[in-house]
């Protein structure tokens, strides 16, 4: 009878470890689960946030009073980000800084990005473009006396600011008979010509606007003498750049092409602009 009782206190004391280790057991395996499924969710997480640089180029991309960074561009990628549950930083830099990082994958776009074939060697283009720009000759009438510049060869041995690292059109670009003075960017380059460090300054015609508006609150002088000669050069379409050298930059290239497509058909990219 003693063993009998014996044998019955083992049986539930086995029994007893049994559920204990299978307690324990489904306990670990919930905590790998969870933790797995918070690994999943910061790994979603993370690929969902990307990084978007520019320079201060207004009225397409450019900080505000507040330094919050706003614009034309910045309107259609928030809500592009917005419908593909994108996570974006904005990064405000040099046009250099800005090539730079974009180029190695640090960031993973860059704005209002003019097409080349060399830059298609680093970048992705979607069909898409962000914007227009088109590009004027802006001088100081005070400063200049010469005749209109309607051509460019009208341009011939004098001194024209532009902004290191812009792809500017082709036809100025190709222009040799006249000295380039770069700058770091549009403000400053523009601040040239009202020095009268340059005879003249090839710029995007809103940009320019844009600037004066902001150099008319810090009361500069000369600025009812800045105009703009009669040579437009073309059109040019401004995109945003995707880095071929960022994480998974085939798949956001895609997802962002055809959204921007979509966005283009329904007339959202217009109403947005509208905006501005």
């Amino acid at each position: 009878m003693r063993n009998f009782h014996a044998n019955l206190i083992l049986s539930a004391l086995a029994y007893a470890l049994f559920l204990l280790a299978f307690v324990v057991k489904a306990e670990v395996a919930t905590e790998s689960k969870l933790n797995h499924n918070d690994l999943g969710q910061a790994a979603k997480l993370e690929k969902n946030k990307i990084i978007i640089v520019g320079d201060d180029y207004p009225p397409y991309f450019y900080p505000n009073s507040k330094n919050e960074i706003v614009g034309r561009s910045i309107g259609i990628i928030n809500e592009l980000a917005k419908n593909l549950d994108l996570s974006v930083e904005f990064q405000c830099l040099t046009w250099e800084e800005c090539l730079e990082k974009s180029k190695n994958g640090t960031a993973e776009g860059i704005v209002n990005l003019s097409k080349n074939k060399e830059r298609e060697n680093f970048y992705y283009y979607p069909k898409v473009s962000l914007d227009i720009s088109e590009w004027g000759v802006v001088f100081l009438k005070s400063n200049y006396k010469g005749k209109n510049v309607t051509t460019v060869n009208d341009l011939k041995n004098k001194r024209i600011g532009i902004v290191k690292d812009y792809l500017y059109p082709e036809d100025f670009a190709n222009y040799k008979d006249c000295e380039k003075i770069e700058a770091i960017s549009s403000q400053e380059v523009i601040s040239w010509l009202i020095a009268g460090k340059v005879d003249f300054v090839v710029e995007d015609i809103e940009v320019t606007k844009h600037i004066l508006k902001e150099f008319e609150k810090e009361q500069k002088e000369n600025l009812d003498q800045v105009e703009f000669m009669p040579l437009i050069f073309s059109l040019d379409y401004l995109y945003l750049g995707l880095s071929k050298k960022s994480p998974n930059a085939d798949e956001l290239y895609q997802r962002i092409d055809k959204e921007l497509s979509r966005m283009q058909n329904t007339g959202e990219i217009f109403k947005i602009l509208q905006k501005y």
